[in-house]
């Protein structure tokens, strides 16, 4: 049985690549490092979070309390989202799960002023959004996350 291993998670430059395929890994599925391009369906607050996070350790947590304060319903048990620390997730032990739903619809009415650390709308990104920094072009984000991986590796020598 020959089945590629593809790594997710914390990919997000040539560094996470190349330390993929030394891994063994055949490819790499990245998606935080996408919502930092301008092809990406976000709102611009959305996406000015995603860049003001400096380290996807300590500014993203895994929870269900997003997907509560949105209503969604969509993993299944055991499983949640992992998404940039804000009030809302700040406040879940001093403020009721109710009193926190009416401040998070509150909030979303302020449109990309509801976005990032001090607002409550739920930034989904990974571990690895510390590393985004700036916007970029889907194809000119692949070729250097592949360039600089190629260099890593020495693949790029004769």
């Amino acid at each position: 049985l020959d089945i590629p291993v593809i790594a997710a998670g914390g990919v997000a430059d040539g560094r996470g690549v190349a330390a993929a395929t030394v891994l063994g890994a055949e490819g790499v599925a990245m998606g935080t490092r996408f919502l930092g391009c301008p092809e990406a369906k976000i709102t611009k607050g959305y996406q000015e979070a995603v860049l003001a996070a400096s380290d996807g350790g300590v500014n993203t947590v895994r929870t269900r309390l997003y997907d509560t304060l949105r209503g969604s319903k969509t993993w299944p048990e055991g499983y949640n989202g992992r998404g940039v620390v804000n009030r809302s997730y700040e406040e879940r032990e001093t403020v009721g799960v109710e009193e926190n739903v009416k401040k998070y619809l509150k909030a979303m009415e302020e449109g990309d002023n509801a976005w990032g650390p001090e607002g409550r709308a739920t930034t989904y990104a990974g571990s690895a959004v510390g590393l985004v920094g700036e916007v970029k072009g889907a194809g000119a984000i692949v070729e250097e996350v592949r360039g600089d991986a190629i260099k890593l590796l020495g693949w790029n020598k004769a």
